[in-house]
């Protein structure tokens, strides 16, 4: 449950930059093992569930999903806020994959 939260949390944190100009760790933002679920994934999630068909789906799409966050955060770190907004607004890539990560973390959290 909280790393579901916490996935959509950051559309917020990302609407939150855009509104007040602030530079983020981009780099760090879109490497999928520095986050509690990607260091979960990673480590000891992935040992215990790694074989498991919804675990290599979330483990893809987690990768996906910061992937695109490190490319929000890029653009706002450039002052492109409208592109930012763009790349997280509904039918994004970020809003999509946002969606499949919370999706799939549910269905995890039911059957692993």
């Amino acid at each position: 449950d909280q790393a579901i939260d916490a996935h959509r949390q950051w559309k917020v944190k990302l609407r939150k930059a855009i509104a007040e100009h602030r530079q983020l760790d981009a780099e760090t933002l879109c490497r999928d093992d520095r986050c509690p679920l990607g260091q979960w994934i990673h480590g000891a999630g992935g040992r215990r569930w790694g074989s498991r068909p919804t675990f290599t789906e979330l483990l893809g799409k987690h990768a996906e999903f910061d992937a695109a966050a490190g490319a929000v955060a890029r653009k706002i770190n450039a002052g492109a806020y409208g592109d930012a907004e763009r790349l997280i607004g509904s039918g994004s890539v970020f809003a999509n994959v946002s969606n499949e990560v919370s999706t799939l973390l549910t269905r995890a959290k039911r059957g692993l």
